[in-house]
C-alpha cells in the first residue's frame, strides 16, 4: 500500500465545471521497473476522471493530467488524489521548478439561447 497525497479546490458555486487537474509527481526513492503514478480527480465521492503514467527515474518528475465535467447543484469541491508506487513521493507546487500541481475549473455557460436563421440562395450565371 503507498500514501496517497492531494489537493482541493473548494467552495465552488453552483454550476457546471469543465475541470483539467495536473499532478507533477516527483518520486523521492527508488520503485520497481514498471511503476506508475496514478490520479484520480474526484466530485464528493464520485470519480470523474482517472489517469496514470509510467515513473521514469528516481528524483525525475513526471505529470498525470485528468479532465472531465461536473455539475454542483450547490457549493462543490474538486480533489485530485495521487499515488506513486514509490516509498516516498511529492506533488510539486509553485513555479519554481516549471512544474505545478493544479486543479482548474471554468464555468459553463448553462444554456445557449435558441436562434432562427434565414437561408439563402444564390444563383451564379458562368
Amino acid at each position: 500500500m503507498y500514501n496517497a497525497l492531494q489537493i482541493s479546490l473548494t467552495g465552488l458555486p453552483e454550476g457546471t465545471y469543465s475541470i483539467t487537474a495536473t499532478a507533477a509527481i516527483k518520486p523521492l526513492t527508488t520503485f520497481e521497473p514498471n511503476a506508475v503514478a496514478e490520479c484520480v480527480l474526484s466530485a464528493g465521492t464520485t470519480n470523474i476522471d482517472y489517469a496514470e503514467t509510467p515513473l521514469v527515474k528516481q528524483e525525475r518528475v513526471v505529470t498525470v493530467t485528468a479532465a472531465g465535467t461536473v455539475t454542483f447543484t450547490g457549493t462543490g469541491t474538486l480533489t485530485l488524489t495521487c499515488t506513486a508506487e514509490a516509498e516516498k513521493f511529492e506533488l510539486i507546487g509553485g513555479s519554481t521548478s516549471g512544474y505545478k500541481t493544479t486543479i482548474t475549473a471554468v464555468k459553463v455557460r448553462e444554456g445557449h439561447p435558441a436562434t432562427t436563421e434565414t437561408a439563402t440562395t444564390t444563383t451564379f450565371t458562368p
